[in-house]
């Protein structure tokens, strides 16, 4: 209905009238609310109520209502406060668990695990490779090379370290090891390959003789055994070697069902993934600068590596489910089959290896085609140089 606005008498004049102002009432109603800043009077049947902050009447059909300027929506905005909150996430999370749990029951729905584990293993094992590239971080800072301790690689080494972590701590981890093979293959790829390039990516630069205090290096660096067997692994055929071996004979089903019945079998089986995937990377991207491979090999050995997780990928795409522990599931999530989930494991394996391996190779490919074009050109430049000296000399003498 419309509202229409009176001016009030002035005072004096017929119809005026003095309104006290009111005190407030704070028993009544809410608390904390003072009582409305007006008042009201009955008049042949209409109420009238005066506001206190102004000189103007508020007329609704009938009825003369002067309302006091935002009361109403101080009551509701208090109101609202007042009410109890809603249930937080978890309480409502555990509700629509418990009320799904019968559909479950009826329908024989596989239930996802959700639970987080606290293995001392990789935990500890991440909190002190984060302690030594702190330290490393700190002793190049105060010896004042910033550019050799760079946040950007501080932030790709934690995430190696996150991703690693994450991979044998999260939900993930007791879903590949009891229901899909697509969930190992994921986890395999963490530790594997996904990790081992980002620590190597952080590793760049002198830092990496930084890990370990003066204290504690110079006491290893006496072991000439340590010596020599670094310095084989570190050999790029070796280094290639172990990552292949690695990568094919765990994933020979005798060996895997092997490594998923036995909890020591399987975590010598993740160290060995970790350690070719580091020692693979660190030839392709060669953090130190030691130049065991040039550009083109390196890109060569980039290519290579992808061509063989090609060749994996594809034996499990197109071979029938080739591992006992996984066809014996029954209760699979998300409607999977044993040969879909095959399948799911060699598209990540396949989609994983183009988008890491696959730009590294380009990468350095692009590279050394570069210095090759600049080798060429200076080669050019020289010989036209000299070329011009020739044909100078061989003037003079001419001129002679």
């Amino acid at each position: 209905m419309p509202y229409e606005f009176e001016k009030p008498p002035a005072r004096g004049e017929p119809g005026s009238r003095v309104h006290p102002s009111p005190k407030p009432d704070r028993g009544a109603g809410i608390v904390g609310v003072p009582a409305p800043l007006g008042s009201a009077t009955r008049a042949s049947g209409s109420t009238r109520l005066t506001c206190g902050y102004g000189n103007s009447r508020i007329t609704r059909g009938a009825s003369s209502v002067t309302r006091s300027s935002g009361l109403a929506s101080r009551r509701a905005a208090v109101e609202h406060r007042l009410r109890p909150s809603d249930p937080t996430p978890p309480v409502r999370e555990r509700a629509a668990s418990a009320a799904l749990s019968p559909y479950r029951e009826r329908h024989d729905l596989p239930v996802i695990p959700d639970t987080w584990s606290l293995d001392p293993v990789p935990l500890g094992a991440a909190a002190v490779a984060l302690v030594l590239y702190a330290g490393a971080f700190r002793r190049l800072r105060c010896r004042g090379r910033p550019d050799h301790a760079t946040l950007r690689c501080a932030a790709l080494y934690g995430l190696g370290v996150t991703a690693g972590t994450l991979a044998l701590v999260s939900p993930l981890d007791p879903l590949a090891e009891d229901t899909l093979l697509s969930a190992h293959m994921a986890q395999h790829l963490l530790i594997g390959d996904v990790a081992p390039l980002l620590l190597v990516l952080g590793l760049r630069g002198p830092i990496a003789f930084f890990l370990l205090p003066s204290t504690v290096l110079r006491p290893l660096a006496r072991v000439s055994s340590l010596r020599h067997l670094l310095s084989f692994l570190l050999r790029p055929r070796v280094s290639f070697g172990v990552w292949a071996i690695s990568l094919g004979a765990w994933h020979i089903p005798a060996a895997y069902d092997a490594a998923l019945a036995h909890t020591a079998l399987h975590q010598v089986e993740h160290a060995s993934l970790f350690l070719g995937g580091f020692l693979l990377w660190t030839q392709i991207v060669d953090p130190a600068r030691r130049r065991r491979l040039t550009v083109g090999r390196r890109a060569a050995l980039a290519a290579l590596a992808l061509l063989a997780g090609m060749v994996l990928s594809e034996v499990l795409l197109a071979a029938a489910p080739l591992y006992a522990h996984y066809a014996a599931v029954t209760d699979r999530p998300f409607g999977l089959t044993r040969a879909t989930d095959q399948t799911r494991a060699g598209l990540l394996m396949t989609a994983e290896q183009i988008a890491t391996l696959g730009p590294a190779a380009a990468l350095l490919l692009w590279s050394h085609v570069g210095r090759l074009e600049r080798k060429l050109h200076a080669h050019a430049s020289v010989r036209k140089k000299h070329g011009g000296q020739k044909r100078e000399r061989v003037g003079r003498l001419r001129s002679r």
